[in-house]
């Protein structure tokens, strides 16, 4: 960004001056008839670009992952009938029929972690009431200790508690 804030001055620089050493006119008018108008349009952009390479340099927010924890946990699951369940099939044939769609890979990757100590099951997180935070479902690898592996979030929606029932809100 800075090497192109110098380019940018530079590029300026040299038109300004081709236009001076070409002139027939008087050259003091001329250089502050051209002096004044870069000034002022530099004093008003340099602002703009040091703001630019500040906001550039500022460290990117990290997306919070969800907080899951063993009272969320439904059941157990077969995986043979979550991904029949979970199979999502393009009306157009684009795209190829795979379990969970986009998120086949992933589910792919929690899949290959389960063995004899690991099990795959459904979740579903609570929202406190008087915060309405998201609801979170989806899959989650558990070890023998109940202690949660991994898990693969498929849907996120906020719950609505205003009213008679809850109404989720997708």
């Amino acid at each position: 960004m800075i090497a192109l804030y110098l380019v940018a001055g530079l590029t300026v620089s040299l038109i300004l001056y081709g236009f001076n050493t070409n002139s027939e006119t008087n050259k003091s008018t001329f250089r502050l008839k051209k002096l004044i108008p870069a000034v002022v349009l530099t004093s008003c952009f340099w602002p703009v670009v040091m703001m630019l390479i500040t906001f550039e340099a500022m460290p990117k927010p990290k997306a919070r992952k969800p907080a899951i924890s063993y009272k969320d946990l439904i059941l157990p699951v077969n995986i043979e009938s979550v991904e029949h369940s979970e199979l999502i099939k393009d009306p157009n044939a684009i795209a190829p029929d795979l379990p969970f769609g986009h998120l086949h890979s992933k589910w792919q990757n929690l899949k290959q972690k389960t063995d004899d100590k690991n099990m795959i099951w459904a979740f579903k997180t609570q929202p406190k009431q008087q915060s309405n935070k998201d609801i979170v479902e989806g899959y989650a690898l558990v070890d023998s200790n109940k202690q949660i592996v991994d898990y693969l979030v498929t849907a996120k929606y906020k719950e609505n508690y205003s009213g008679n029932g809850n109404t989720a809100i997708h």
